[in-house]
């Protein structure tokens, strides 16, 4: 009886880990009313655009796009664990508080993109992994009005940003709206929305000093693994 084996080298994708730092970001269930840059916050400043298009907005010469103006705050660094919440902060300032009350249809989504390049032809896949929710808002006067929330971050273990050799990359993105609700459509022609995307790193697992860097990422592949 003759016994033969075959060698078969198994490529998988390693665990990665955030960085070695302690995290002093407060989610919303513990002291959301403590966030601050100080605390590890980055505010970005959203660039406002017209709501109608180029013709439509030429017949209407109200509120220009300085008059109210918006910006968040997220984690900085924005590199994030996958599973992990993700803390925002979103103040609107208009000269009128009426005007800043109206920006109440906020959307912020993880979206996932995955860009594969093969024979010179390159294909482009999204996927919303989470959606953004806000739990406390405020209106502290002065024409501010400022929403505190959080975002998702799909399931622990399973999501990676990575890139390989310029043939595949995986990346993730937070992309953001801000804008008066469809049923102001007559006021909100006068008044401008907010776009942007801002990216996202996402590890696998959050830093623990007994890792190993060596454990697959099973959770990739549907599979749970302490």
């Amino acid at each position: 009886m003759l016994c033969s084996s075959l060698v078969v080298p198994v490529l998988y994708l390693p665990r990665s880990y955030t960085l070695p730092t302690p995290r002093n970001i407060p989610l919303f269930g513990d002291q959301s009313s403590l966030f601050s840059e100080s605390q590890g916050m980055e505010e970005l400043h959203l660039t406002p655009k017209s709501i109608t298009s180029p013709k439509k907005s030429n017949k209407y010469r109200g509120l220009s796009t300085t008059d109210v103006q918006a910006k968040i705050a997220l984690p900085s660094p924005l590199v994030i664990a996958s599973g992990e919440r993700i803390p925002f902060i979103i103040t609107i300032y208009s000269q009128s508080q009426a005007l800043a009350a109206l920006y109440t249809d906020i959307s912020l989504q993880l979206v996932k993109v995955t860009r594969i390049k093969a024979y010179e032809k390159a294909s482009l896949k999204e996927v919303v992994l989470a959606a953004g929710e806000v739990y406390d808002s405020e209106e502290p006067g002065n024409g501010v009005q400022v929403l505190r929330g959080e975002l998702g971050n799909g399931v622990p273990g399973s999501e990676l940003s990575w890139s390989a050799a310029g043939v595949v990359e995986v990346r993730h993105v937070i992309r953001l709206s801000i804008k008066p609700p469809p049923c102001t459509t007559a006021l909100s022609a006068n008044l401008p929305m907010f776009e942007g995307m801002v990216a996202v790193e996402i590890m696998t697992h959050r830093y623990t000093p007994d890792l190993d860097a060596a454990v697959p990422a099973l959770g990739m592949i549907g599979m749970n693994a302490t």
